[in-house]
């Protein structure tokens, strides 16, 4: 579960710069394939499948992929999770409603909140800030950024299930210039343009200041 939230999770980040035209047809095909899976198949075997599609359509492209990326499976097996994460950055250009509904299909949300908050009161069990909504973006998936009291300023990304007592979905753009509490996990994402690993803000649950 860890591997396959940290693949579907690291499609948030931008990846401008990355030039290589064979890189959209393995995600088209990757895309393609993952869209034909059956949603009500064992989840275990749903992930397994998942990666099949990933690495068969990098088939036609191992020489290039090894060139560019230094990823060769025939000999280290080891580097299919990074493969996976390349490609599935790929993929958020092509295919991210299919994503984000994978992401959401390997959680319950009842139980996600209980484990994740362990309480009725998230604020005394996970990390939060407190500010003003003060940006919107929608390149890829959504990220906000709020601006607190001391006019720090902090980007938070919206990649699965977030919880909160209004419909956060409909209505996120409501969400601009309003006080809120967020409250989120922070995570190591690999980011191509700078060629390693670097901490994001995942956001996890909101809360509307109402003083």
């Amino acid at each position: 579960m860890k591997h396959l939230t940290s693949l579907l999770f690291i499609i948030a980040l931008s990846f401008t710069g990355i030039s290589q035209d064979y890189m959209d047809k393995i995600a088209q095909k990757a895309c393609g394939c993952v869209e034909e899976l059956d949603e009500n198949m064992d989840k275990e075997m749903y992930t397994m499948k998942m990666g099949l599609c990933i690495v068969s359509a990098t088939n036609s492209y191992e020489k290039q992929i090894k060139k560019d990326y230094k990823i060769d499976l025939t000999e280290n097996l080891d580097q299919a999770e990074k493969l996976g994460e390349i490609i599935g950055m790929r993929m958020a250009s092509v295919c991210p409603e299919t994503l984000i509904k994978m992401s959401t299909m390997f959680m319950d949300e009842e139980e996600y909140v209980e484990e994740e908050f362990l309480g009725d009161d998230p604020i005394d069990e996970a990390e939060y800030m407190k500010g003003v909504v003060i940006k919107i973006e929608e390149e890829g998936f959504v990220t906000f950024s709020v601006k607190d009291e001391n006019g720090k300023t902090e980007k938070f990304y919206w990649l699965d299930f977030v919880d909160s007592d209004f419909d956060f979905m409909a209505d996120y753009k409501t969400l601009m210039g309003q006080k809120v509490y967020f409250f989120y996990e922070s995570r190591e994402l690999f980011d191509p343009r700078i060629s390693e690993y670097r901490e994001v803000k995942v956001l996890r649950y909101i809360e509307m200041d109402e003083e």
